[in-house]
């Protein structure tokens, strides 16, 4: 508008002057005293101002092309932030398993009430353990718990706070001294016992942490 509006003027005032110059309707020039010079002037000042409208339209499309890819960009950018968003609230709502560390074990054989020894611990990184044992028929459910008290090799009893998070000896009253022989031995000799040591956490997910012990054949 600030443009337009003296291009208009300047297009009125033009044409005035060019119909004062021009003459009467009996064929007699009239003369106000304004040069051609001033003329010339003038309509070189209108053409400027056109040729500058039609620049500034030029630039105002331009602008708008421009204003509408970015809006298109924005909203681009808006939805993978929400996918993100999303993306993170799903990964927020992962349970990860415990992990489970294994210590020395060892058992004995032969005997009424026999022991098997087991040293492990368990974390849960987002959360808590709350039972640990051992699976022994290899069913995936516990059938032995972790617990207090100990029952040393002279069979006392050692009652201690369980903290399954520490690195900790387990009694279990399991006989684990015979074992099952390798199919196809190919010159080995001996036999092995299979186990799943089990976590659970506060979740309910659990974890197995698969054992071999070499033992004595049946």
């Amino acid at each position: 508008m600030r443009i337009i509006a003296p291009m208009m003027i300047l297009i009125m005032m033009t044409s005035t002057l060019a119909g004062c110059t021009g003459g009467d309707p009996d064929g007699e020039e009239i003369d106000l005293g304004i040069s051609d010079e001033v003329l010339e002037q003038l309509q070189l000042q209108l053409d400027e101002n056109l040729t500058k409208i039609i620049e500034s339209e030029l630039l105002i499309a331009q602008l708008q092309e421009q204003l509408a890819e970015n809006s298109s960009r924005i909203n681009e950018l808006e939805n993978n932030s929400h996918e993100h968003s999303d993306n993170y609230t799903i990964n927020e709502d992962i349970n990860l398993a415990p992990i489970i560390y294994r210590g020395p074990s060892s058992g004995k054989g032969d005997c009424e009430g026999c022991m098997t020894y087991i040293g492990a611990s368990a974390i849960d990184l987002d959360g808590e353990v709350v039972r640990f044992g051992i699976d022994v028929d290899l069913d995936g459910l516990i059938d032995y718990d972790f617990s207090s008290p100990l029952i040393n090799g002279a069979g006392n009893e050692i009652t201690f706070e369980v903290n399954y998070s520490l690195m900790t000896m387990y009694s279990v009253e399991w006989d684990s001294s015979l074992g099952n022989e390798l199919e196809n031995r190919m010159g080995h000799d001996g036999c092995y016992l299979m186990a799943n040591i089990i976590a659970v956490d506060d979740e309910g997910k659990s974890s197995i942490h698969p054992e071999v012990w070499y033992r004595d054949c049946e």
